[in-house]
């Protein structure tokens, strides 16, 4: 339908979320609005689709295990965040993966896509009274009101790495390294001059660490300083880089 219309439709999974999205057209808004309604919330179970992708799953994870920076950075993450479930892999594991069914996929989405768990966010020139028409038209009618709202429970304890070195040997001519320091939640201010210390420091071309380290002493090919946020837990400013053979 989306193509038809000279739109385009995808959707992402990240730490925290996971997002479908379309972008199109305002005259094309309501067919799109009903479009990815009806695939996010009367979704088809096909046995034969679902054994499929979870092949197409499981070579993407099997991929990974040849991306080393994302191996670097992904064992950095696992041993900041332990004990959350930010700890574990985004893409599962093979084992994981492997075991998944039908019924487990239903459970999931019956637990978790409710509406107290949803944000809707829309960007264009419609009218916002036409906008909540079409979703409660298309979207939020199908569901069951008599849910309990979603309430966010912060965690009690703030995350302490399991060790202060992780090393993972693997067979190639490059190193990587990544580097991880607490830092403040959303909440707080200072974010905002946490924000403007990572891009200062390695958040773009311009930056000190990538002028210092890359440009003049032609040490690193990449080199990067960023964030990752989340309402309870706490803020991980990551420092990577690749040493060139």
């Amino acid at each position: 339908t989306m193509d038809r219309l000279g739109g385009h439709f995808n959707a992402y999974t990240s730490n925290e979320l996971t997002v479908y999205y379309i972008t199109t057209t305002i005259q094309n808004a309501k067919e799109a609005i009903q479009c990815l309604s009806d695939i996010f919330v009367n979704t088809e179970y096909i046995e034969e689709e679902f054994q499929k992708e979870k092949s197409v799953v499981c070579s993407e994870i099997k991929m990974y295990e040849d991306d080393y920076p994302y191996i670097c950075q992904s064992n950095m993450i696992s041993n900041v965040f332990c004990n959350t479930p930010i700890q574990h892999p985004l893409a599962g594991t093979v084992e994981s993966v492997s075991g998944f069914t039908i019924q487990k996929l239903r459970e999931f989405k019956l637990r978790n896509y409710t509406p107290g768990k949803i944000v809707v966010s829309t960007a264009g020139g419609l009218k916002i009274d036409d906008i909540y028409q079409m979703l409660d038209e298309y979207m939020f009618s199908k569901y069951d009101n008599s849910q309990e709202p979603f309430t966010y429970a912060k965690p009690q304890i703030l995350c302490e790495p399991k060790a202060k070195k992780v090393y993972e040997k693997k067979d190639t001519k490059q190193f990587y390294c990544a580097i991880s320091m607490p830092g403040y939640n959303i909440p707080n201010p200072d974010t905002l001059i946490e924000s403007m210390c990572n891009i200062m420091l390695g958040g773009c071309m311009s930056s000190r660490l990538f002028v210092g380290v890359r440009e003049e002493k032609g040490l690193v090919y990449h080199i990067s300083c960023n964030g990752m946020k989340d309402g309870a837990i706490q803020h991980m400013a990551m420092i990577v880089w690749d040493l060139m053979d």
